[in-house]
């Protein structure tokens, strides 16, 4: 009876390693997305090229720092 004061499941939340998965895929492929859209609608402008490299560095960035969570790679 103990342990089950000690855990309560609460419907419709992620775990942490399922958030941190989830936020990880969301901002890679959002950053490929608008990256790409960026660099073909301005027929590969260098400074789409940019945007889109940036895009990428920072979506690098969140992926470090979700798999400490997530644990997948």
């Amino acid at each position: 009876m103990l342990g089950r004061d000690l855990v309560t499941w609460h419907g419709n939340e992620l775990s942490p390693e399922m958030l941190s998965l989830a936020l990880d895929t969301a901002c890679l492929g959002s950053a490929h997305l608008i990256g790409l859209s960026a660099v073909i609608l301005t027929d590969m402008s260098s400074e789409a090229l940019r945007h889109r490299e940036d895009l990428l560095r920072e979506a690098a960035m969140v992926h470090d720092a979700a798999r400490l969570v997530h644990g997948l790679d």
